[in-house]
């Protein structure tokens, strides 16, 4: 038998080993928050979104996470849905953006965001997975994967996701086993989601910079061709003019084989 004391010791270091487990597994979802941060803050160009969401399915699986896929939504409660999508069966994430239909996948998350509601997990049954999923497959590049694959997710017993609604952005991760999150995994996915706003708000001053650029390179360009336009002495001159206009169109990046004036 053994001793009272005995018993205390080995019940005091089950309870160290399962501290020590705990800080480490904190320490694990640091470590790959901090990927992803550290990946967010290197984006330069707004179209290195994709990239994040790169990694943080990337993480999510280092971490042994179960997902088929993670999505980003755009939070702006407009009809149709608009969202990034990493996704097993498809090598880099895509962007997708489908228009509204009546079905639970979107309808749920519309009512939780007029409702105010942050969070929320749901399962969708059969022929509603199998709807929603026809439906932007029809609607997007996911109709070019393998078709086994999309044999798979039509015809899986539902889609269990947990939904997370921020300020500007929702996440959204799910499985075709039909299989709900436990209360530590949406843990951890809400804390992916918050690094994910923070991404996003830089994606958006990304955006806003490289549309600012774009639009002073144009009216840059605009400017060229009235100065030549306004130099004309004479009318022959009009060809010197196309030509300018020509090079404007080259120096934007937009090199058309022939332009004519008539």
């Amino acid at each position: 038998m053994i001793s009272h004391q005995a018993q205390i010791l080995k019940e005091r270091n089950a309870k160290l080993r399962k501290e020590l487990a705990l800080k480490n597994r904190e320490l694990e979802i640091e470590a790959s928050l901090e990927r992803v941060r550290s990946r967010s803050m290197a984006m330069h160009k707004s179209d290195e979104l994709l990239e994040v969401i790169k990694v943080i399915a990337e993480q999510l699986t280092h971490l042994g996470l179960a997902f088929d896929n993670v999505s980003f939504g755009i939070n702006d409660q407009a009809d149709d849905f608009k969202f990034w999508v990493a996704m097993a069966g498809q090598p880099e994430p895509l962007f997708i953006h489908v228009p509204y239909i009546d079905n639970p996948a979107p309808h749920r998350v519309k009512e939780a965001q007029k409702n105010g509601t942050k969070f929320f997990a749901d399962i969708l049954r059969t022929e509603e997975n199998r709807q929603w999923t026809q439906h932007f497959i029809d609607f997007s590049d996911i109709k070019l994967l393998a078709a086994d694959v999309k044999n798979y997710i039509l015809n899986c017993e539902g889609y269990a996701r947990s939904t997370f609604i921020l300020n500007n952005i929702n996440l959204y991760v799910g499985n075709y086993r039909a299989i709900p999150y436990s209360e530590v995994d949406n843990n951890i996915f809400k804390r992916f989601s918050q690094v994910f706003e923070q991404a996003y708000t830089r994606f958006l001053d990304l955006q806003k910079a490289e549309t600012q650029t774009r639009e002073a390179q144009i009216e840059a360009a605009l400017e060229r061709v009235r100065a030549k336009t306004m130099a004309m002495h004479k009318s022959e001159q009009l060809a010197e003019t196309a030509k300018v206009f020509f090079e404007q169109f080259h120096l934007l990046g937009k090199i058309p084989d022939r332009m004519s004036i008539g």
